[in-house]
């Protein structure tokens, strides 16, 4: 008897049934916006939209023409502040994992939006999945006013 326990106890270990609870591969959260990602970017779709970053920010809407002439966020869209952990009016975001995408999480209000950023180049991809398979969205970097208002129009 005293044979059989140590030999179920290896065949066990063996087969890879462990008595230890699964771990999950948690991504760590950023405390800056990374460099490439820190710029506007835009979409064309039925309404004009921008996402904007900058270092502890972001910020989204559709866009308006200001006074000057330029495309921008409306000010009643607040920006975002970037946090370690998911508060009011904050946002996280984390490393990439195994497919490019960054886990973005924001909140406002009760609401609490997940979507995950893939930057390639001047194209941003946002998809409602880590792995990029469900609906995604293209964006375009643009850095400057001029390149908003050549991609927007006058």
């Amino acid at each position: 008897m005293k044979k059989i326990i140590p030999a179920v106890a290896l065949s066990a270990a063996f087969l890879g049934i462990g008595l230890a609870a699964p771990t999950s591969a948690q991504a760590a959260k950023l405390t800056t916006v990374p460099k490439d990602m820190r710029s506007a970017f835009g979409n064309m779709g039925e309404l004009a939209y921008l996402k904007k970053f900058t270092k502890t920010t972001y910020n989204m809407g559709a866009i308006v023409k200001s006074k000057k002439g330029n495309w921008v966020i409306p000010k009643r869209n607040r920006p975002l502040k970037l946090a370690k952990k998911l508060s009011q009016k904050t946002f996280t975001l984390t490393t990439k994992n195994k497919y490019g995408y960054r886990k973005l999480q924001t909140k406002d209000g009760k609401y609490v939006s997940t979507e995950y950023y893939k930057l390639k180049g001047k194209a941003l991809t946002i998809s409602d999945s880590a792995n990029g398979k469900q609906f995604a969205d293209g964006y375009t970097k643009l850095p400057t006013l001029a390149s908003r208002r050549a991609f927007f129009g006058k």
